[in-house]
């Protein structure tokens, strides 16, 4: 008999690397998540990015480079099944420490915005109660770092302890980085919110991309830098389309669809597929139009002195509203310089922006990104040359 764990494909583990079984470190949940390992990703590879929309002539060369630019860098079916088959293998694994786990792909790799470079982030699930993420999580990860540490598919592990700790480390096969936290539902909830709105209008995800494409070409997306976030940077441009430009080009899900996107639905319900009734926007702006329309309303029309962005209402709030919804979760030292209110626990996603003078910097690229783009209508220019 072959007594050998049945990891997929590649990912074999000999008997000699099998973690250890242990206790559970948390009491079982009352409802376990009976999660299967091997449930498919739902995500759209291959996507063609059908655009209806007509060209402006000045705007058709921009328009072009952002559709190419998509194109190029999207999620292919092999990248996805790569991830899948290193997610499989991790929750073999991890079920053996926390035998009630359930495991979930979340951020770039599910909702739509990602790439063949995104990072694979993961949400283990141990306990369907809310984790102190200071004082419990850590010491779950240390159990599972210890595990990890005997598979020879893995390198470069680490644990980081932050606000939500993760633990990060590199698969040999792929050298696909992933990055591991536990209890973090808000992120589930989230990638199903964004993947609905990827799939809701084909300009949102090339929009997204390209932003994140040029914001990173300014070295101003990257929150460990106190800089903005990848998630960030996807509430702001989801914002825009809100509210920044006319007529709107998406309207609040949330506000639309209640039952489907809220903060206490059980995360094991949450189906990426859901068929939500076609959004079809008067607004026609051409993605190349759109980018300029982006810069132009956060370099000259919002306030970042006084306003605070929200999706989950699609519109512009005072910050002080924000900075007074639940002051004993969400501290008002949180909202500084750039306010995004989290659709779901309403905390500041754009915290880790809280050094003035890299807000100025932010603030500067911003203001002579447009002002280049407005008057040259060369985008090249703001992607390859520091501002």
């Amino acid at each position: 008999m072959n007594n050998k764990r049945p990891f997929p494909d590649s990912y074999g583990l000999s008997p000699s690397k099998k973690p250890r079984q242990m206790a559970p470190l948390l009491p079982p949940p009352s409802r376990p998540f009976q999660f299967s390992p091997s449930r498919p990703l739902h995500c759209d590879t291959d996507r063609k990015y059908p655009y209806p929309f007509t060209t402006v002539p000045e705007w058709e060369n921009l328009t072009q480079t952002i559709q190419k630019h998509t194109q190029q860098r999207h999620h292919t079916s092999d990248n996805l099944r790569q991830k899948q088959l290193l997610t499989n293998a991790l929750f073999v694994v991890a079920k053996d420490i926390f035998p009630h786990c359930g495991i979930f792909i979340v951020g770039s790799s599910l909702n739509g915005f990602g790439s063949n470079s995104s990072d694979l982030d993961l949400c283990l699930m141990v306990s369907h109660e809310e984790l102190d993420q200071r004082t419990e999580a850590t010491p779950l990860l240390n159990a599972l770092l210890k595990a990890f540490r005997k598979l020879t598919f893995l390198r470069d592990l680490t644990l980081i302890r932050a606000k939500v700790p993760i633990l990060r480390f590199k698969d040999r096969f792929s050298s696909i980085e992933c990055d591991l936290n536990i209890n973090n539902s808000i992120g589930i909830r989230n990638t199903h919110l964004l993947s609905a709105y990827a799939r809701s209008d084909p300009r949102v995800a090339p929009l997204v991309q390209f932003v994140k494409f040029w914001a990173k070409s300014q070295n101003i997306n990257d929150a460990s830098t106190g800089t903005i976030s990848s998630y960030s940077l996807s509430l702001m441009v989801i914002h825009y389309l809100q509210c920044g430009c006319s007529p709107p080009a998406l309207p609040s899900l949330q506000a639309e669809y209640p039952a489907i996107f809220n903060a206490v639905q059980d995360v094991r319900l949450i189906n990426l597929d859901n068929k939500l009734p076609s959004f079809s926007s008067p607004n026609r702006d051409t993605l190349g139009e759109l980018f300029h329309g982006f810069l132009n309303y956060f370099a000259n029309r919002f306030n970042f002195e006084t306003d605070a962005m929200s999706v989950r209402l699609a519109k512009r709030v005072d910050k002080t509203a924000v900075m007074n919804q639940n002051p004993q979760r969400n501290p008002p030292g949180q909202w500084k310089y750039i306010c995004i209110e989290e659709p779901f626990d309403l905390s500041n996603t754009a915290r880790s922006v809280f050094d003035g003078l890299v807000f100025q910097r932010i603030s500067r690229v911003i203001h002579r990104s447009w002002s280049i783009l407005n008057s040259t209508h060369n985008v090249d220019r703001i992607i390859t040359e520091p501002l």
